[in-house]
């Protein structure tokens, strides 16, 4: 979740640099920022590895990756669990991050301040979620509450492709935004309550592959259906469908998800 809250701040504060100062400034602190990046990575002193003890570690994370596949392949929730963000992935976060400027300016009419706007409300709203699951602190049925949460988000992303209107888009993405942290947390916490300690990285690293790994696989499929000639806003609506009918599906067929605590 703290990447991809920092996905959502990030944007924003741009755009509100943009807007007061002009591109020339954002660039410009991009480059520095970048070089002294650079630099201190360069300063870092690294121990040498021979060749022999990186093909080891490269043999370790390839058995390790089979067995944690083995593994999630093995529970129906953990399996469930990866299916849906597979779907959240591909669906979601291409036309959501990547196309959310081009639906302020096309749809919206809105400049790099509406933007930024948008981009708060989402943030503000994920910071919001975990506060109010920290407070109400779910301990039962934390699967259901989890899948309603994930539909109830998927209900909005598909209200906000109907949107024309700032006010709208606001307070839309302000309840994705809460309800896509108050999904996060208990799922976190199923996950580190049923795995095994020994476990417990092999399907964290698996979860985050699946997420982390269908991202630029989702941009690309964005990138496809504008390059087309399909509006964003119909690019939203593509995405939000299949989504809603997975969670549908599983909802009913899987009812582990309904049960689990």
């Amino acid at each position: 979740m703290t990447n991809q809250f920092s996905m959502i701040v990030g944007p924003m504060i741009a755009g509100f640099i943009i807007h007061w100062l002009g591109y020339t400034v954002i660039f410009s602190a991009t480059a520095i920022l970048l070089t002294i990046a650079g630099v201190l990575v360069y300063m870092i002193k690294a121990k040498p590895t021979n060749q022999t003890t990186e093909d080891a570690q490269e043999g370790s994370m390839m058995k390790s990756l089979i067995e944690g596949i083995k593994y999630v392949k093995s529970h129906e929730f953990l399996k469930t669990l990866l299916l849906a963000s597979i779907f959240l992935n591909l669906f979601v976060v291409g036309p959501l991050v990547m196309g959310l400027p081009l639906f302020v300016k096309n749809i919206l009419n809105g400049s790099t301040l509406d933007f930024s706007f948008l981009e708060g409300a989402l943030a503000f709203g994920m910071l919001t979620g975990a506060v109010i699951v920290g407070v109400i602190n779910i301990q039962k049925k934390r699967g259901l509450f989890a899948i309603i949460t994930l539909g109830i988000m998927s209900l909005c992303y598909l209200a906000l492709s109907q949107t024309t209107m700032l006010w709208q888009s606001v307070v839309v993405l302000f309840l994705i935004g809460t309800m896509m942290s108050a999904c996060n947390i208990p799922i976190m916490a199923i996950i580190q309550s049923i795995v095994e300690k020994e476990m417990i990285g092999r399907v964290m690293s698996i979860v985050s592959m699946s997420s982390m790994g269908l991202i630029p696989v989702s941009y690309a499929l964005t990138s496809l259906f504008l390059a087309i000639g399909f509006p964003i806003s119909t690019v939203m609506l593509i995405g939000a469908v299949p989504l809603i009918l997975f969670l549908i599906y599983i909802f009913l067929r899987v009812p582990i998800i309904r049960t689990f605590d």
